[in-house]
């Protein structure tokens, strides 16, 4: 378990018991039934690359341990939440993209007109209209990609608010600290972007849903929105805030807090 816990932090996540709403779905004792679909969850529906292995100091969500850590952790509800809609990000730049689509469906906002009629949802390029697309264009984001500040308009313009905080201006304790009070609530999201090979992995700058937490090993669950390079997997909240304390631009990377306005 890590040393020095923010005071700041509410009780009930001290004790790493937040109290759930139950009315959303979510109680611990569920985790186990639904975790032993785990690997056909993420099983691709079609044809894709086999992953990259994950570094060393990684441990997959579909490996036994990594089962276990969400199995016993407090802070899994964004799991159940999120899992649902995990998407794989349909090119290199499109992190961004997919990222906002799987959040606004998980918040149970409304989707833009002709989304479908029976299912609609957010996809990767119905989050590309007249408005967001003044922002940054779908052309421009496929081949520049998307900051968190963009990513924040994107979902503030779909009925979403988004809360940036760049790693320049905070601490790993600050961070964690944020990032337990988000996953004990069940209306809001965290999202971190960050740079691939400080975390020992192929690629450049990237960005994902954090889905859980365990506070003994102090590991977090990256719900990889590249499929096709790395599974879900569990990440030391050391090495997390050093990807995100990285150059990208005038500021640093960091994370973004989403939730419905």
């Amino acid at each position: 378990m890590f040393a020095g816990q923010p005071e700041a932090l509410d009780a009930t996540v001290r004790r790493g018991r937040p109290q759930f709403d139950l009315s959303d779905g979510f109680m611990p004792g569920r985790v186990s039934r639904l975790l032993r679909r785990a690997r056909s969850l993420f099983a691709p529906t079609v044809p894709v690359p086999v992953p990259l292995p994950l570094p060393d100091h990684m441990i997959a969500l579909a490996s036994p341990e990594g089962i276990a850590l969400l199995e016993s952790s407090p802070f899994a509800g964004d799991y159940l939440r999120l899992a649902p809609y995990l998407v794989s990000q349909e090119s290199p730049k499109f992190c961004g993209p997919a990222t906002i689509a799987m959040c606004l469906n998980a918040l149970h906002l409304t989707p833009p007109q002709g989304a479908g009629t029976v299912r609609p949802r957010f996809t990767q390029r119905n989050i590309f209209t007249p408005e967001t697309s003044a922002l940054r264009s779908q052309e421009e984001v496929m081949h520049e990609g998307m900051g968190l500040e963009v990513l924040a308009r994107f979902v503030d313009a779909h009925g979403g608010r988004a809360d940036v905080r760049f790693a320049e201006h905070s601490s790993l304790d600050e961070f964690r600290a944020a990032a337990l009070r988000v996953l004990a609530d069940p209306r809001r999201f965290l999202v971190a972007n960050y740079l691939r090979p400080v975390l020992r992995q192929e690629g450049r700058g990237h960005t994902s849903p954090i889905a859980a937490y365990d506070m003994d090993s102090d590991r977090f669950l990256m719900l990889d929105v590249s499929r096709v390079s790395y599974t879900p997997a569990w990440v030391q909240a050391r090495d997390l805030f050093k990807a995100m304390d990285t150059r990208a631009g005038r500021n640093t990377r960091g994370y973004a807090i989403i939730g419905a306005a």
